[in-house]
């Protein structure tokens, strides 16, 4: 039976319903919904609670105005988002080339929309509870996690009371969103150029890189290349990950000849290394490129443009004030270039 038009089309639930429900004002209820301290922990879960059970959601329309409302105006920095370093030695984070390039297109990116962007040590200078102290009374909601090893410092932090992006994954770290270089496209891209180029016998090198700890890796991109190869195209592996120092070379070099490779695809320029120390004259007898590294040939992975998406993604997340009741996460994956 199909029912009255009473029945079946119910105005929306707006946060002014959700404040006579518990006898409170909207502001309250507004700030319960922004996760802000101002409201006692239990009201405002309560109240988040009660929203979710009762369908409310922001106005989309609503949200999209507030956003352009706020990129139209002209005036001073609206705020702060947190670059949160926590390595053990914070001045070797920005040393690492894609890293750099990660924060200065971030940098870049904030300041086009009137943010500022700061890096926070956690661990070397901050507890956890100190960086939540601060970030909280300086009302900084959006944060950016580079690449980082495991880290005992995060241990603690209160992530989900904030919007977070990061590049790529962090190991023991925050849950949420990414943006990181495409790990398949990228790999596909080099290996079609190196086709291009004549060579016929090509091998995959990796090793310990800090942006496969973040999910940039051969390892786990290489089968879903293969399937946009040619059946007989076979394309040998090294994981250098668990060799120790003293037997790369040995390694390598019994890698190469074994295969007969002629062109070597590698994480990074410094993997380039490896090869030449296994006594192979680089690129007279071994072809190389790299899938980042600054100036060597091959893939530009975009690391300033990657650092410009993660702000975009942040600042579209702080715009629809929605932090710690996510069920997806987003990841945006950037395509690389050639760099001949």
């Amino acid at each position: 039976m199909i029912g009255t038009l009473d029945e079946t089309i119910r105005e929306p639930v707006s946060q002014r319903d959700i404040a006579r429900h518990f006898g409170v004002s909207h502001v309250t209820v507004s700030l319960a919904l922004r996760h802000s301290r101002r409201v006692s922990a239990s009201l405002a879960e309560e109240i988040r609670n009660h929203a979710e059970k009762v369908g409310y959601c922001r106005d989309p329309v609503l949200l999209a105005l507030s956003a352009y409302r706020d990129r139209k105006k002209a005036g001073p920095v609206r705020g702060a988002i947190g670059w949160v370093n926590a390595w053990a030695e914070p001045g070797e984070l920005r040393a690492h080339p894609e890293v750099e390039r990660f924060w200065q297109g971030a940098f870049a990116a904030a300041a086009e929309r009137r943010y500022r962007l700061e890096e926070f040590r956690l661990g070397s200078e901050l507890s956890a509870e100190r960086l939540h102290e601060v970030l909280d009374t300086r009302c900084i909601r959006g944060l950016i996690v580079p690449p980082h090893p495991s880290s005992q410092a995060w241990l603690g932090f209160p992530w989900e009371s904030y919007d977070v992006v990061s590049f790529g994954r962090c190991c023991e770290g925050p849950r949420g969103h990414s943006a990181m270089p495409s790990a398949v496209a990228n790999l596909l891209l080099a290996i079609r150029k190196l086709r291009e180029a004549g060579h016929r016998r090509i091998g995959c090198l990796t090793g310990r890189s800090l942006l496969r700890q973040a999910g940039y890796c051969m390892v786990e991109s290489l089968p879903a290349v293969k399937r946009n190869l040619p059946d007989d195209d076979d394309l040998a592996l090294l994981d250098l990950a668990s060799v120790s120092e003293s037997k790369v070379a040995a390694k390598v070099r019994a890698w190469v000849r074994l295969h007969g490779l002629d062109a070597i695809v590698a994480d990074d320029a410094a993997t380039i290394a490896s090869v030449r120390q296994a006594g192979f004259a680089v690129p007279d007898q071994v072809a190389m490129v790299t899938l980042a590294g600054g100036g060597s040939p091959g893939i530009d992975p975009g690391s300033e443009e990657i650092g410009r998406t993660a702000v975009q993604m942040l600042d579209s997340l702080m715009q629809e004030r929605a932090r710690g009741s996510r069920v997806f996460f987003r990841e945006v994956a950037v395509e690389g270039t050639w760099r001949g």
